[in-house]
């Protein structure tokens, strides 16, 4: 029996109608991981979704957290649409970043030790930053062992270019087990990388990942 993986991504306009696969930029994420697995029914995806705490609409953040799973749990979000600007998450002291790192916390911990692989890869500046912070919370300064992170820019063309990263490290892992973990840059920025992370040095130490986890280009 194949093991089960794990997909997550940000949240897409498709929550106004409780499903995130009705926005183009997840329909193509699916497609391209449909092109390295081509039965899909060995993977599940989800969704980093801040309209679960900045509105809590069925008031279970609580419990579940702003991790969403991509089936019936899409109805959490019905008939909401709140884009994830980063000037909402810095104002106030970025109290609405910590928020939120709060609640992708409390989903995370709810469904990593459901899924044998887990792979993330956001381009939503907020939600990266709530990731890697509520993953090294879990892992205690590391990235849990049966999650991938990949180093994903913040632009939509970035979305699909690590989709298919993660297609060609999920097939892997299906077929022969090879089970690739931790943080993964991509070598088409990491030549950028070490300038983005210096113009991103105002944001509090905590969510400074590439610190703590030396990243050093």
């Amino acid at each position: 029996m194949l093991s089960k993986v794990l997909i997550i991504i940000p949240c897409s306009p498709g929550a106004e109608i409780g499903n995130y696969f009705a926005s183009a930029s997840w329909r193509n994420v699916v497609r391209i991981i449909k092109k390295y697995v081509f039965d899909l029914g060995n993977i599940d995806f989800a969704a980093v979704d801040s309209i679960i705490t900045i509105e809590d609409p069925a008031k279970d953040r609580e419990e579940l957290g702003a991790i969403v799973l991509a089936n019936e749990e899409m109805q959490r979000v019905r008939g909401k649409n709140i884009r994830p600007k980063w000037e909402f998450f810095a104002k106030n002291n970025y109290k609405k970043l910590y928020e939120h790192t709060k609640y992708v916390e409390i989903g995370l911990r709810r469904v990593l030790n459901k899924y044998d692989y887990i792979v993330i890869f956001l381009n939503v500046r907020a939600y990266k930053l709530a990731t890697m912070n509520a993953l090294l919370r879990i892992g205690n300064g590391k990235i849990p062992s049966n999650v991938l992170y990949i180093e994903c820019l913040e632009s939509p063309g970035w979305l699909l270019h690590c989709a298919h990263i993660a297609g060609s490290f999920i097939r892997d892992y299906l077929k022969r087990k090879t089970k690739v973990t931790g943080i993964f840059i991509p070598n088409r920025i990491k030549s950028r990388l070490k300038k983005i992370y210096e113009c991103l040095s105002y944001i509090p130490n905590e969510f400074r990942y590439w610190e703590v986890l030396q990243l050093f280009i």
